[in-house]
């Protein structure tokens, strides 16, 4: 059975089990909670070692045969132009439709802040290598900077180095046999994953303070998701139909939704841009991490439309020249920053903005922290399937992907 469909049954049956119970049930609640922790960490197993293990690999492999900075470039430009799209394209129909006023009297706990870029400098050149075994809390790029130290150093020396790169190598095979169980397994702990979050959006919504928010942010993803990405990848990617890269993406972008951030369906999104979309290791294991970095494009749009609902509750007198411009610059400067940080949704982007914003609105994004749910599930949703898109441009640019009948898509 395809992964996607396991996945979709799974959704189901949590949503079905969030509509039945109780919204008042306590007990319940407290055993979701425990399970949603096992699910991440299950949905985590073994994939920071596979990435590291299988990008020094790429590193060297890319390097024999010239296609590392041609697919590094690649990835790095279409990851970057998506957040400066999605970000534009976020404040723009945040503006126009006017996703509404937020009473003041609502609020929030505090989600965190989105790294500085003294954070992101100095995570790249981690003090301590064991740093590269954590992504999820660090940022991919350490991991990106053990990898390429190591990958590149295999080259100097073939016959010192041949018995480390193919142990290399085979520790990259055995890692990868492992991500396909888990892959295979995580749809069972989709159950309760879903269960928890239904269980949380009914709650957001039956106040219905922020359901024109959500409907807007709903819309943007859809046509982000159904137009503008797959004219990227049928501009880019050689005119061939964008929507069977999509559907090969339709798995990963599920559990990232379903989980509300990108970090849950990482091992997901590598099984599928391999064993579906047919993109070789060469290119993809080291570009994914990098995507991963730079392509947080659905957490832009997000942050640019809950931020334009703050300063329009704050404020009647609506949006200058000037502010407009600051968006357009701040949101995708911040979106980059949170590729520093994996696990944080667009609500933590959105303190960061706000404090950088000053002038009274410190505090403004404890408005939109109510609805932090939904809007960490639209923007993994988009993160995912622009990530993937970002790796598919870049090794189909290079050569690097080889195509496979969609009855073998995983």
């Amino acid at each position: 059975m395809k992964i996607w469909i396991k996945l979709l049954v799974g959704m189901l049956l949590g949503a079905a089990v969030a509509w039945v119970t109780p919204a008042e049930a306590p007990a319940l609640d407290l055993f979701l909670s425990k399970v949603l922790g096992v699910a991440f960490s299950f949905a985590r197993f073994l994939v920071a070692p596979l990435f590291l293990v299988s990008a020094i690999v790429a590193v060297h492999e890319s390097r024999e045969q010239k296609l590392l900075g041609r697919v590094a470039r690649g990835v790095a430009l279409v990851s970057v132009a998506g957040v400066v799209i999605a970000g534009a394209l976020g404040v723009a129909v945040a503006v126009l439709a006017g996703p509404g006023r937020i009473p003041l009297v609502s609020g929030g706990s505090v989600p965190g802040l989105a790294p500085t870029m003294h954070d992101v400098v100095r995570s790249m050149v981690p003090s301590n290598a064991l740093g590269a075994l954590s992504p999820f809390e660090t940022g991919f790029m350490p991991l990106l900077a053990v990898a390429l130290a190591i990958g590149l150093a295999l080259g100097f020396d073939r016959a010192a180095t041949r018995p480390l790169t193919t142990l290399l190598d085979s520790g990259s095979r055995v890692l990868w046999q492992v991500n396909s169980f888990v892959a295979e397994v995580l749809p069972v702990f989709v159950i309760a994953v879903a269960a928890a979050r239904f269980r949380e959006l009914r709650t957001i919504l039956a106040g219905g303070l922020y359901t024109r928010l959500i409907l807007v942010a709903t819309v943007e993803t859809l046509f982000v998701a159904l137009v503008l990405i797959p004219g990227a990848l049928w501009l880019f990617g050689g005119r061939k139909n964008p929507y069977r890269v999509l559907y090969g993406l339709l798995a990963p972008s599920m559990a990232a939704f379903v989980s509300g951030e990108l970090p849950f369906a990482a091992g997901t999104l590598a099984k599928h841009l391999k064993d579906s979309l047919g993109v070789r290791r060469r290119a993809g294991a080291a570009a994914l991490p990098l995507a991963f970095a730079l392509g947080r494009a659905g957490t832009a749009m997000m942050v640019a439309t809950s931020f334009v609902v703050v300063l329009d509750s704050y404020s009647q007198k609506g949006f200058d020249l000037d502010t407009v411009l600051w968006m357009l610059a701040a949101v995708p400067a911040v979106s980059l920053l949170m590729g520093a940080a994996p696990a944080l949704g667009p609500v933590a982007a959105l303190a960061s903005l706000s404090a950088w914003y000053g002038r009274g609105f410190e505090s403004g994004y404890l408005l939109a922290a109510p609805a932090a749910l939904p809007l960490a599930a639209l923007a993994a949703l988009l993160d995912a399937l622009w990530t993937g898109a970002a790796v598919h441009i870049a090794a189909r640019s290079a050569g690097e992907v080889a195509e496979r009948p969609i009855r073998h898509f995983a």
